[in-house]
């Protein structure tokens, strides 16, 4: 677990995560500078031997996960977990057992879809993340595989984790894509989590059109994160080009190197849903990605 600012809700999620059903459990919490409470109510569970925790410098979410992670030391199983959910009892047990059916003895990463709720997690609404189905050339342009569900077995922390954080836009878009290309993700359609939507991520749920297409054009566009998608694709590439498969090796190329007509017009589906497929092949034939 990574930790900014988190006081008001990272008590309740450190309770939910402490009382699975799993016998050995580790939890690794490194907190990314926070200026408010947060350290307080860490160190309550640090001195009660609950958790380990690290006190570091703000690096960002992505390389704190990575810092986190790296701390954790050998396990049979890792998982990313947010600070302000709330787990839902038996999310790590069903997961474990699911990975364990997939007769896998690579790479695994197990995901699931998952409850939006409001700041108090009432109201929930189950999301919609898996539409189409998961293949490498649809991880390229989209996050699918939302962090706070994800379990993953040591082959594929070893794997992704090979190149450091660098050039890295979000990690479970990260672990996503290189469990796309060389392992098995495992899809859970039972949500085992409440994703607290608060002001800084609302939800698109109950929005008329007009602010759903907003949001949907924000989503893509948005906050700068073009520049930043397009270095992680190219990290992927450099990192990992020449033991892809031929198909998705010239997918990704295409993605890292190819002109903007060529990205704009390329064969096959990149998105989950169709309005978004539409708004990056206008993003891709502007040359934004």
């Amino acid at each position: 677990m990574s930790t900014y600012n988190g006081e008001q809700y990272v008590s309740e999620q450190l309770d939910s995560v402490l009382s699975q059903d799993i016998p050995a459990l580790s939890v690794v919490v490194r907190d990314d500078g926070s200026k408010d409470g947060t350290l307080r109510v860490l160190k309550q569970y640090e001195e009660r031997n609950d958790i380990t925790l690290i006190c570091g410098e703000n690096e960002g979410y992505v390389r704190s996960f990575f810092d986190a992670l790296s701390a954790a030391g050998d396990f049979d199983y890792y998982c990313f977990a947010d600070q302000d959910d709330i787990w839902l009892p038996g999310k790590l047990s069903s997961a474990i057992r699911l990975i364990g059916e997939s007769s896998s003895d690579g790479p695994v990463l197990y995901c699931s879809e998952l409850f939006y709720c409001d700041e108090f997690c009432k109201n929930p609404q189950r999301s919609r993340l898996n539409r189409i189905g998961l293949d490498g050339q649809r991880m390229v342009y989209e996050d699918i595989c939302s962090g706070n569900t994800m379990v993953f077995n040591r082959q594929l922390k070893d794997l992704a984790t090979i190149g450091g954080s660098a050039d890295v836009f979000a990690h479970d878009w990260w672990f996503g894509l290189v469990a796309s290309a060389f392992g098995t993700i495992v899809w859970d359609e039972t949500p085992h989590l409440l994703y607290r939507r608060t002001g800084n991520n609302a939800s698109p749920s109950g929005m008329s059109p007009a602010q759903l297409a907003k949001y949907r054009v924000q989503k893509i566009f948005g906050n700068g994160k073009l520049p930043k998608i397009k270095q992680q694709i190219r990290r992927f590439y450099a990192l990992y080009g020449n033991q892809l498969n031929p198909r998705l090796r010239e997918v990704v190329k295409n993605a890292a190197e190819g002109s903007r007509f060529q990205k704009a017009f390329a064969s096959g589906r990149y998105r989950q849903k169709k309005s978004d497929e539409v708004l990056l092949r206008l993003t891709l034939l502007a040359g934004l990605l």
